[in-house]
């Protein structure tokens, strides 16, 4: 016979808070001030046309150093302005967390999904958030 033993180890939980330090050691061209991100340059050191600026509360919101790296990886090169954009939107956070976590971890895909995304919205004058909400019946 089997005995049933006692789970040593609780379930994995997203409970902990991202500091402003990891967010700092995070290999990335970003200055903080005060509660703003900027973005200045992108990842070959060329000066961006217009710098990129996000509030600190949402990239932290995001809870997670890997998902954040990878979304600024994925954007800052080619669309830069998508940064702000899919932070500000929590569906564009969970695709991008989809692509990272289940699919391939392809920075091109995440990029290029959330600009189809954008211009589908854009077009219908919804919001991402709006589009992805299922309606209970």
């Amino acid at each position: 016979m089997l005995n049933r033993v006692n789970t040593i180890n609780s379930a994995i939980s997203r409970t902990r808070n991202l500091t402003v330090e990891e967010l700092k050691n995070l290999n990335l061209p970003l200055m903080i001030q005060g509660n703003l991100v900027i973005i200045e340059r992108s990842l070959n050191d060329w000066k961006l046309k217009t710098p990129i600026s996000i509030e600190l509360s949402k990239i932290l919101a995001a809870k997670e150093k890997g998902l954040i790296d990878y979304i600024i990886r994925s954007c800052l090169n080619d669309r830069p302005s998508m940064i702000p954009y899919i932070f500000n939107n929590e569906s564009l956070l969970k695709l991008s967390r989809h692509f990272l976590r289940h699919c391939s971890g392809s920075s091109k895909s995440c990029m290029l999904y959330s600009v189809g995304v954008r211009k589908y919205a854009e077009w219908l004058g919804h919001t991402p958030t709006k589009l992805f909400k299922t309606q209970s019946r």
